[in-house]
């Protein structure tokens, strides 16, 4: 690691292999863009295929906006608050879910979108362990939930099954 806080006395011994993966997964995530703000104006044809690392790859697109009103919570949680924002990107997901160019994630609550998801051969997983969280919208952890577009690779299929293998 060329990196000044990378180096000196101790950095070996108190993180052995620390250091190697953090530089390794700052080399894996180098083509990743994270953008917050108004999902439509990052969710263009310019964005998600011109702007592709190759000619022929694919995009990952990860949408986690705010909760919407059938998730049974207040307007105005948010300082910029929406009760139909969800539902718009939720349409637009499943709009794009069939396209193999995208790897769409939505994130939200088991119900808020009623069976939108499924009925586009969405994979649902509840994500939250007891214990490994805490916080939340009162409480409500357990309601988590991630929809996997149809061309997700689905676990135990990926042939690159570390994120660090060169295959």
């Amino acid at each position: 690691m060329n990196h000044p806080q990378m180096r000196g006395p101790g950095v070996g011994l108190v993180m052995p292999g620390l250091v190697e993966w953090f530089g390794r997964l700052s080399a894996r995530l180098r083509h990743v863009r994270i953008c917050n703000g108004d999902y439509k104006r990052v969710l263009t044809g310019g964005a998600t295929r011109t702007l592709s690392v190759r000619q022929g790859g694919v995009c990952g697109v990860f949408l986690d906006p705010p909760y919407a009103d059938t998730a049974e919570r207040a307007d105005g949680l948010y300082a910029h608050d929406s009760l139909d924002v969800a539902h718009e990107a939720a349409e637009w997901a499943v709009a794009h879910g069939d396209d193999r160019d995208y790897r769409i994630v939505f994130a939200g609550f088991d119900g808020e979108h009623g069976d939108l998801f499924e009925a586009a051969g969405w994979a649902e997983v509840e994500w939250y362990t007891d214990g490994w969280l805490a916080g939340g919208m009162g409480g409500q952890q357990h309601r988590e939930r991630l929809w996997l577009s149809p061309h997700c690779v689905a676990a135990g299929s990926d042939p690159q099954m570390s994120l660090f293998d060169d295959t």
